[in-house]
């Protein structure tokens, strides 16, 4: 009997949703496979985001947890895939305590409102119930974090946020101006940021095979981000994580242990890692 992890759904909850499961292969011999411990396998990658072949040993092989994967999240035209049904139907991304309903998303849970500078570092997070509106929780955003960001002088928002309203409350707060941009306006935005293209210091990953800086961010299981470092793109991954790590250690004083891809491998960094009190 394998140990239970915070992803599990309970087998109660597995037999609604089993009938679904079960429709996308027809039956031809008795399954060795339980299809409750390979749906819980598939759960722990998607809540944490691991790479395949690092599966706890308990679960099922990991080669057929991914068959199973790719069958479950094949889409027919435009319907959602079985995962997708399952998922909504077992309510499994709803972890808050606290939820709501948006009636215009058609989403129930929580909505995270974060602002991030045109570096992607984020400088303000406000965490709501999914009916609370985008534009009256940012204005509370920025009321909480007035501190964090006084030297603003321009917001750029989506056009979820269209209103003189809004405008008037955030010139009010932290007296910037707020700046609509369209979608087609965001994308080479963000392309030029993620390539590096307005950092004074670039390097080259030799690698990837690309130019500019590297972003090294440490998320919980929820995605929040607990720790950012930036480098130029020369710098290795491990030797950048530990140096994150070693410069928000106050942050991870909690942290028990750390899930990384198979480009972290190496005992010295997992030996560096537990220098600073945290388990990879």
């Amino acid at each position: 009997m394998r140990k239970s992890y915070p992803s599990d759904i309970s087998r109660e909850q597995f037999e609604k949703i089993r009938p679904i499961l079960e429709s996308s292969k027809k039956k031809t011999r008795p399954r060795k496979l339980d299809l409750y411990e390979v749906f819980c396998a598939v759960l722990y990658v998607l809540k944490s985001c691991c790479q395949w072949r690092m599966l706890p040993k308990d679960f099922p092989k990991w080669e057929n947890i991914y068959y199973y994967f790719q069958i479950w999240s094949k889409k027919n035209g435009e319907k959602p895939s079985l995962l997708e049904l399952v998922l909504k139907k077992t309510s499994w991304r709803d972890t808050a305590e606290e939820k709501g309903y948006d009636t215009g998303k058609k989403i129930s849970g929580i909505k995270r409102h974060i602002a991030v500078d045109t570096q992607g570092l984020p400088h303000a997070i406000h965490i709501t119930t999914a009916e609370a509106t985008d534009r009256s929780s940012a204005v509370k955003m920025v009321k909480n974090a007035k501190a964090n960001l006084s030297e603003v002088k321009n917001i750029l928002v989506d056009a979820g946020y269209t209103g003189e309203n809004f405008a008037t409350q955030i010139k009010k707060t932290i007296g910037a101006t707020v700046e609509v941009i369209k979608r087609s306006e965001l994308i080479p935005l963000l392309y030029c940021q993620k390539m590096g293209h307005t950092a004074e210091e670039k390097g080259y990953d030799t690698g990837k095979k690309i130019s500019g800086i590297k972003r090294h961010i440490a998320v919980d299981t929820q995605g929040l981000p607990h720790a950012i470092h930036i480098t130029t793109a020369e710098a290795t991954d491990r030797s950048s994580a530990v140096k994150m790590v070693k410069n928000a250690k106050a942050n991870l004083s909690e942290v028990k242990n750390i899930l990384v891809d198979a480009g972290y491998t190496g005992e010295n960094f997992a030996t560096q890692i537990k220098r600073l009190s945290c388990n990879r």
